[in-house]
């Protein structure tokens, strides 16, 4: 389900998910929604973002409200990419 011309932020993130998820990257896609299309919950979530700390070297506010308004992969990348270019 993954495009053949994902940027570097997107193959790293749907790498880090499809490890997280016990899932194939090749069976993720962008617009795959978090929690319909993937079943994530609310641990999950938690694992994701401490993940995506470690793994961009970004970190994310302790509310977590940002994150939980994020819906689909696409869109936690431009979360990931924004917080990168500070």
């Amino acid at each position: 389900m993954t495009t053949p011309n994902i940027t570097a932020t997107e193959s790293r993130l749907i790498e880090l998910l499809a490890r997280m998820l016990g899932r194939k990257a090749a069976d993720l896609g962008l617009d795959q929604h978090l929690v319909k299309d993937l079943g994530i919950d609310s641990v999950d979530l938690l694992g994701l973002v401490s993940g995506i700390e470690e793994e961009f070297d970004i970190v994310f506010p302790a509310d977590g409200h940002l994150i939980s308004n994020v819906k689909t992969i696409r869109e936690l990348v431009a979360l990931v990419e924004e917080y990168q270019a500070g």
